[in-house]
């Protein structure tokens, strides 16, 4: 699945010098498929230096167009063109040290490479970055920067990663779980037809409200990408020149500030204008439309640790439009500081505050427990400390420990493997109607029939006289 996700960053460099000559009509020779003419034209431009070309060439190593396929070839193109810093290549060289094409496998090489090309706004890299924190490959695992990074690339509509952030909303990695933002994020994806996320839109819708349903419909269609970086825009736009004394206008540049602040982005009469990433030195970045030199138009405030902190519609670098409201202060009891802390992935004083509810019988308590043991989240990653909880919550009626405790049953999870406890808990979960906000849980339907196909008839038997005899505690 990571190879076939990560093939998409095979992207071909379409750009280049406005005049035509060589480069263009290997362009067009490579269009229509002659292959050879468009090597013939591309090679000695790439040996003399030109980046475009050098990535081109580099692909068509890579994919076998017009040559036998050579991936040390590919490589040694991709790296030329990389450390001239064309995001393209940077981004394609990150691409062959994942899967060890021509290199050896290298995650940590594969990062730094997609990093540079993540800075410059390519989103295609900023996903690959997501796969790299989620998966812990090259850099220590980390979901909150997961999060961060396929945000950045599904505001510009990649839909891999719009449908990997919706995933991270489902299961709560490095953000509050929310099916709201999952469901949008997946329509979003689905738009433009990917299959994963038409199921998995699907089955979340199953578990929510009509009017969790309509807000996320109305997010998906207020939602306009954030053009940074994909190659028929930024890249659309001529380099701003090198000589610092010539003005930049009408061009995509990076420019890094003392402070160690950095904009990269469009750039008009020598302001920042259109769209662009400014990131402050400490990490903080606001990702969006600018007009000069301040945020202007649609934009994401985001704090260094990748939380979003102010998103919609700004005017001389003021929010005057939100899309999202933030956490809100200290709450009027210990239940709801401790469930403000978990949202914001503050885990330590989650756990300070709602162990000693959870241990007093509170089972919304007992569910953040089982969540946070669950995932690792500020205590050592225990699936039978999990179960431990989420059992004490079912036994009391918790819809979503009921279905969790059914799906760790069926796999054995944190529990010993039992189809008999986890189809009676799956039942009581998939019986509570829409006043629970699961809308009848279809998820818990779903696997609870499948369940049903490799048990026996005494085994459902015994599941449902449970299920008959049981009550809450």
């Amino acid at each position: 699945m990571r190879k076939a996700l990560l093939s998409i960053l095979l992207i071909f460099a379409v750009s280049g010098p406005a005049a035509a000559g060589p480069f263009e009509d290997g362009q067009a020779a490579h269009a229509r498929g002659d292959y050879a003419t468009a090597l013939s034209l591309w090679r000695p431009l790439a040996e003399q230096g030109h980046a475009f070309a050098q990535t081109n060439v580099g692909l068509m190593y890579a994919n076998g167009e017009g040559v036998p396929q050579d991936y040390a070839e590919a490589v040694r193109f991709y790296r030329l063109a990389a450390e001239q810093g064309d995001a393209f290549a940077q981004s394609n060289l990150g691409v062959m040290y994942v899967n060890g094409y021509g290199v050896p496998q290298d995650y940590a090489e594969a990062v730094q490479w997609n990093r540079l090309a993540a800075d410059q706004g390519y989103a295609v890299a900023q996903y690959s970055l997501g796969v790299a924190y989620q998966d812990g490959e090259g850099v220590p695992q980390d979901y909150a920067e997961a999060v961060r990074f396929y945000r950045l690339a599904a505001d510009q509509g990649l839909a891999e990663a719009q449908y990997n952030l919706g995933v991270m909303y489902v299961f709560g990695r490095g953000v509050r779980p929310d099916a709201i933002q999952a469901h949008m994020w997946w329509s979003l994806a689905a738009e433009q037809g990917f299959e994963n996320a038409i199921r998995n839109r699907d089955t979340v819708a199953g578990n929510m409200t009509p009017a969790q349903i309509a807000e996320a419909q109305r997010l998906a269609s207020a939602w306009r990408p954030k053009l940074l970086g994909a190659p028929s825009t930024a890249f659309a736009l001529p380099p701003c020149p090198e000589d610092p004394n010539v003005r930049w206008d009408n061009c995509f540049g990076t420019f890094t500030f003392a402070s160690g602040a950095k904009y990269v982005g469009e750039w008009q009469n020598n302001d920042f204008n259109g769209q662009g990433t400014y990131t402050w030195a400490d990490g903080a970045k606001y990702v969006g439309e600018f007009k000069d030199s301040l945020s202007h138009g649609q934009g994401t405030l985001y704090a260094a640790n990748g939380t979003v902190l102010k998103e919609g519609a700004w005017e001389n670098d003021e929010l005057v439009r939100s899309h999202q409201v933030a956490v809100s202060g200290p709450a009027a009891d210990p239940f709801k500081d401790g469930q403000a802390a978990y949202a914001r992935g503050d885990y330590a004083t989650a756990l300070r505050v709602l162990r000693p509810l959870a241990e007093q019988g509170n089972a919304g308590a007992q569910l953040g427990l089982g969540m946070m043991n669950a995932n690792g989240w500020g205590v050592p990653q225990d699936d039978a400390e999990a179960a431990r909880w989420w059992l004490l919550a079912a036994d009391q009626g918790d819809v979503f420990a009921q279905f969790n405790l059914g799906v760790m049953f069926a796999r054995g999870t944190g529990v010993p493997k039992d189809f008999i406890q986890a189809y009676l808990w799956l039942i009581l979960a998939a019986s509570q109607g829409p006043e629970t906000g699961l809308k009848n849980n279809e998820a818990a339907v779903k696997l609870r029939d499948a369940l049903a196909e490799v048990m026996s008839p005494a085994q459902i038997a015994e599941a449902q006289r449970l299920a008959s005899a049981w009550r809450p505690k």
